[in-house]
């Protein structure tokens, strides 16, 4: 008895999904034993009753804003940025209000606009598209990200709400991008860069805090760029919430 082709193409898709994010996860894990290899109950105390490390869990969810100079460009849709990872913190100061931050995460990215994307004959370009509501441009990313901050807050080696000013840089890997036009899947994983980093503030008191990053490094590749039939000076700007979690 023979397997049908669908299930064949199934199972060979499930293989290439194995092959490729089973290195992350174990990458992940690793780096979760290796920043956190004592506890993972946050709030850690050292002989030195003074000293303390604020290692937390966070998880962000925001609103995604692509800002552009042309007045044609309409983000359509809901445009949205989730994040999740571990830091493992690094004091500072004698009294722990100052600290470092490094930490691994996982950031995924959906954004819609009124792009259309031409391919002729292998030159790929972007444009605008006019007069049709019903069709929206996608664009997905899931990527790998570093996260590098600078920690204040007010807090002690007892106390657990307190008041936090984060502020850094995330370096990316965005190792898987996807796009869909019209209800069509597209290729579009050469057309934006592979690597980038984001600066990020985030504000609050214990576990709920305001979150702001700003994509400091290009979006799409440089040869789309100049390719293109319009500037694609986009830049992200996401606002939302983080929370950290001892």
């Amino acid at each position: 008895m023979s397997l049908k082709v669908p299930y064949i193409e199934a199972l060979f898709l499930f293989l290439d999904l194995m092959v490729f994010i089973r290195p992350l996860l174990i990458c992940f894990f690793l780096l979760i034993l290796i920043f956190c290899p004592n506890s993972l109950s946050g709030q850690q105390q050292s002989s030195d009753s003074s000293l303390y490390r604020e290692d937390q869990f966070y998880l962000g969810i925001s609103m995604v804003f692509l800002t552009n100079s042309f007045p044609e460009f309409e983000s359509s849709g809901l445009s949205r940025h989730f994040q999740w990872g571990i830091i493992r913190d690094f004091p500072l100061s004698a009294n722990g209000t100052l600290a470092a931050g490094v930490g691994i995460g996982m950031g995924f990215d959906r954004y819609t606009s009124n792009l259309e994307r031409f391919d002729e004959r292998g030159k790929i370009y972007y444009s605008f598209l006019k007069g049709d509501e019903n069709k929206s441009f996608f664009v997905s990313q899931s990527a790998l990200e570093l996260p590098i901050t600078l920690r204040w807050r007010n807090s002690s080696a007892t106390d657990f709400a307190f008041w936090r000013l984060y502020g850094g840089v995330s370096v990316q890997w965005f190792y898987l991008t996807q796009g869909k036009f019209n209800g069509t899947n597209i290729n579009i994983k050469n057309d934006f860069e592979n690597y980038g980093a984001t600066a990020h503030l985030s504000v609050g008191y214990n576990t709920w805090n305001f979150y702001i990053g700003y994509r400091i490094t290009p979006f799409f590749s440089e040869a789309i760029q100049d390719n293109s039939l319009i500037s694609l000076d986009f830049v992200p700007l996401t606002l939302g919430l983080i929370f950290y979690i001892l």
